[in-house]
């Protein structure tokens, strides 16, 4: 019989930025979760969720089967991951974030877990990836269908993403650290403040420094989209100072510079990690920009790699999601691309 709080629990593996001085285990990115062998019939877990707009979801899966998904109640509620089972078998549990990071407005933590039986050591990995990115990284659309078109939580998917197929078929643990709309320079709508690099050295957004310590062998960077589409957008004025801003040819060697200093930032927290950037167009001056940068970080010693250049339109003909983002078909596909590059090096 075991009652304790999830971090008093050496066999489950966390994954996903958090602050390690909390008591608890808050599911703050993208696929945030855990990992665990539960030999027992019945397996709970104590969940406080928070919010204001955007209510988080979160899927529980056992022995390979994606048992739930939902949104868990406001409040601190307990849940039961499974019950009745065969007490003699070692079931393999994995717990996800499948909504994204919502700055402010929503928080999911994972506090008790309870069981009739013991919680052993899950399955090793054999490398660690850490995956950046933007709204295709953070699963939008993933769940479908291509007519709905409402923003909510309840459209994103980790589960059906092409960093959680490449890492389970790498059998890698993984992290994600990804935005919906957000870029290098820039968000969709040209608004300045919404750039990845900003944010990348905290632990969610949230101006604690992150302490880097998940120690990836990889970093996949999956950004330059939201830049790309600024270009064919009106300018972006702050309602607070006036000031204004709008992504254009004219700021392309500013682009290539801002990339560059952000893959140095990469490779200072995570020198063992191997940087692989893929892009999502390949003819335009972003995509030009984002190569300049690569090669700019080479020259410099640092083991970066413009890769897997994929024509989203073709992807997402291919498998349509919800807001005219990939959905299954076009994540698996991703994956397999990427899955490509990472094997050869």
């Amino acid at each position: 019989m075991i009652k304790a709080n999830i971090r008093d629990i050496q066999n489950i593996r966390l994954s996903g930025r958090f602050d390690q001085t909390e008591k608890d285990f808050p599911l703050n990115w993208t696929a945030a979760g855990c990992d665990m062998k539960v030999k027992g019939s019945y397996l709970n877990v104590e969940i406080t969720s928070h919010y204001n707009m955007y209510r988080p979801y979160i899927t529980f899966e056992v022995d390979g089967l994606r048992a739930q998904t939902f949104a868990p109640l406001k409040g601190t509620h307990t849940y039961t991951v499974f019950c009745s089972m065969n007490p003699e078998k070692a079931h393999t549990v994995k717990i996800l974030m499948e909504s994204q990071l919502f700055i402010g407005d929503s928080r999911l933590t994972l506090k008790t877990i309870e069981t009739d039986g013991e919680i052993l050591p899950p399955d090793p990995v054999k490398l660690r990836i850490e995956f950046i990115g933007d709204s295709i990284t953070s699963g939008e659309g993933g769940r479908g269908p291509k007519d709905f078109s409402e923003w909510m939580p309840m459209m994103f998917s980790a589960s059906d993403n092409y960093a959680r197929f490449a890492a389970d078929k790498m059998k890698a643990a993984y992290q994600v650290v990804s935005l919906s709309g957000w870029g290098i320079r820039c968000a969709w709508n040209n608004d300045p403040s919404c750039r990845i690099p900003r944010v990348y050295e905290e632990i969610a957004a949230d101006g604690k420094p992150y302490d880097f310590s998940f120690d990836p062998d990889y970093v996949v960077i999956a950004l330059g989209t939201n830049d790309n589409n600024a270009m064919n957008q009106p300018e972006f004025k702050n309602p607070e100072t006036g000031e204004t801003f709008r992504l254009t040819k004219d700021h392309m060697g500013e682009w290539t510079k801002e990339a560059f200093e952000f893959l140095n930032t990469i490779h200072r927290r995570n020198p063992r990690a191997k940087i692989v950037w893929m892009s999502f167009f390949k003819e335009s001056d972003v995509a030009k920009a984002t190569q300049a940068a690569c090669e700019m970080a080479k020259t410099a010693g640092i083991p970066a790699r413009y890769a897997c250049t994929l024509d989203l339109h073709h992807l997402i003909r291919g498998g349509m999601g919800s807001r005219s983002h990939p959905g299954i078909v076009a994540q698996k596909h991703i994956a397999k691309e990427l899955l490509k590059v990472l094997k050869t090096k």
